[in-house]
């Protein structure tokens, strides 16, 4: 079963978010079973049962609409594509009365699509993504006629609507329902890809729950409980048992708050993915996430990225088009190094060459925690600037989603204490160019993490000269802004006892790479042996081997059994270590 929430999208217009309580999710057939990644209008944040925004249906916890899918198809268009949008009335589908009417997202606006639906006696509309966005999940935008649009409306992706339509098609019925969920937005994990050797028990966790999510009026704290489930990577299954649930008087009463509750301590101790479950035994309601452990990298973002985020200049401006988005990231028992500072860009060959990406790691004090993020600011950080590196625009990047991971190394690797909190900002300022375009940073995933010190992003507002932090909206995509650590190899000299060699001692060609790399090195002494970690962009290492009497000139390692991507060669020799990214493009 996936997991049950929502994401938005960093509109070139602004910011959307809304709360994560209601799912959406297929009943029937068996195999295509369990919740939706899905997104809903974009005044859905601010609705209420009583001023309802467009597409806005459920009032209580024990509200949801459910039914048979239909495709609907506009009769009056010989396109087949757009017989699919649902555009006019004249053309819609009877075929959709009483049912949930599955639409393609194209030529007109979401609302006018809705309002046609719902006038064939739709009970609700699904839209969904066209091809060229196969995987991508937006909030909708109204038009058209939204003031008088009473059923629910969402969008999925595309990826996931073809297997609704196959299933159709094949003569399979296939239904759904839309409802509210009593657990939402759970915060348990330091970061989503946290080093293992950084890893620190857990002792409680957090999740948001309905004020009273209650099945029925009469459930008290003794029958109302939720446990806590952690599936390891190589299956074993760990569970904390119940965890009291909260009651009241009221079990339709919405309530985001975040609730905490102790459970008996857990340490994760795999590399790997681990799937958690929270699962509310009075109604099995169920919200499934996941983290990551990893070997040398801490990443907020999910692996996979799928989406991106943009804004404008009217929205976060300082003399120019100026953009911050990052992340906090807290480290765990163990003081290490980072060596390389990891964002991303969508679309990045869009970008003027020779304009400049600037990357700054903060080291956060508990005076600079009580200010954020409501009342930090730049100034304040700036007696805790560990680092400002810039990536220069090449013009040389790619298109697309191609090539999007782009790397800054330090050049001196930044030590992270342990058990601190650092903030992480990438900043664009398209003004030294010229460049009027909205910046597009990719974005990875959704995940409720660190207790809501997630992502961060500054903004400047010209009407009220106020220079502050935005933090913890939940449910949004998470950006691709990571540090790479230097690690070192299991059984070998911690990094931590040897110095860095300076960053022109090793150089690395051709980058990117097809099969064969070609390091140069230029030390002070012989090293008998230096030892070679190669590790993905998440740390999780893929490649070993050990280069012998290093000082000076050339070595070569195979690489052409990787897959492409951003690698990191991590070089620990007798005397010093560097590690050097490089790119694999086959």
């Amino acid at each position: 079963m996936k997991k049950f929430y929502l994401q938005i999208l960093f509109l070139c217009f602004g910011i959307v978010a809304f709360a994560q309580s209601p799912i959406f999710e297929i009943t029937a057939p068996a195999s295509l079973a369990g919740g939706l990644f899905f997104g809903a209008s974009v005044s859905t944040a601010n609705a209420t049962s009583t001023s309802p925004a467009w597409g806005y249906q459920l009032k209580s916890l024990t509200d949801n609409v459910a039914g048979d899918v239909a495709i609907a198809v506009d009769s009056t268009m010989t396109d087949s594509t757009k017989r699919l949008e649902n555009c006019t009335l004249k053309g819609t589908s009877m075929s959709v009365k009483g049912k949930w009417a599955l639409v393609r997202r194209g030529t007109c606006s979401f609302s006018p699509k809705a309002y046609n639906a719902q006038k064939a006696g739709a009970i609700g509309v699904i839209m969904y993504s066209q091809e060229t966005q196969a995987t991508q999940v937006i909030t909708m935008a109204a038009a058209d006629s939204a003031a008088a649009i009473t059923v629910p409306v969402l969008i999925i992706s595309y990826t996931d609507a073809q297997k609704m339509v196959k299933s159709i098609n094949a003569g399979t019925k296939v239904s759904v329902n839309y409802r509210y969920t009593t657990l939402f937005n759970p915060g348990l994990y330091y970061n989503y890809a946290t080093p293992l050797k950084e890893v620190v028990a857990l002792d409680q966790l957090q999740i948001s729950a309905n004020k009273y999510f209650k099945a029925t009026a009469t459930d008290t704290a003794s029958t109302t409980k939720v446990q806590f489930k952690v599936v390891e990577p190589d299956g074993v299954v760990k569970t904390s048992g119940f965890l009291a649930g909260v009651v009241g008087t009221d079990p339709n009463l919405v309530d985001t708050t975040l609730r905490t509750w102790a459970f008996t301590s857990y340490k994760p101790t795999k590399v790997g993915k681990h799937q958690v479950s929270f699962i509310n035994n009075k109604n099995n309601d169920i919200f499934q996430d996941s983290f990551v452990i990893t070997n040398y990298t801490f990443a907020q973002d999910q692996q996979v990225a799928d989406n991106y985020t943009a804004t404008d200049s009217a929205t976060f401006n300082l003399g120019g088009l100026i953009l911050d988005v990052g992340h906090v990231i807290y480290t765990g028992i163990n003081a290490d190094k980072a060596t390389h500072g990891i964002f991303s860009i969508y679309n990045s060959k869009s970008i003027p060459a020779g304009d400049a990406f600037t990357f700054q790691v903060f080291e956060m004090t508990s005076a600079l925690l009580a200010k954020f993020p409501s009342t930090l600011t730049y100034d304040d950080l700036n007696s805790t600037k560990l680092t400002t590196s810039q990536y220069i625009m090449t013009g040389k990047e790619s298109s697309g989603k191609t090539d999007s991971l782009l790397t800054i190394e330090f050049k001196t690797p930044i030590t992270l204490k342990d058990t601190s909190v650092y903030l992480i900002m990438i900043r664009y300022d398209g003004s030294t160019s010229g460049n009027t375009k909205c910046p597009q940073y990719l974005s990875a995933g959704s995940n409720p993490s660190s207790f809501g010190f997630d992502d961060a992003v500054f903004a400047y507002s010209a009407t009220n000269k106020a220079n502050r932090f935005y933090s913890g909206w939940s449910g949004q995509p998470k950006n691709v802004v990571r540090l790479a650590m230097a690690g070192f190899a299991p059984g070998k000299i911690d990094t931590k006892l040897l110095d860095a060699w300076a960053e022109n001692q090793v150089t690395v060609f051709p980058n990117p790479v097809a099969n064969v790399l070609t390091l140069n090195f230029d030390l002070q002494t012989l090293n008998p042996t230096v030892d070679v970690l190669i590790t993905n962009s998440l740390g999780v290492e893929v490649q070993s081997g050990q280069l012998k009497n290093v000082q000076t000139g050339t070595q070569t390692i195979n690489v052409g059994g990787l897959a492409n991507g951003l690698y990191f060669a991590r070089l620990m020799g007798t005397d010093g270590w560097r590690t050097k990214a490089f790119v694999v493009s086959k």
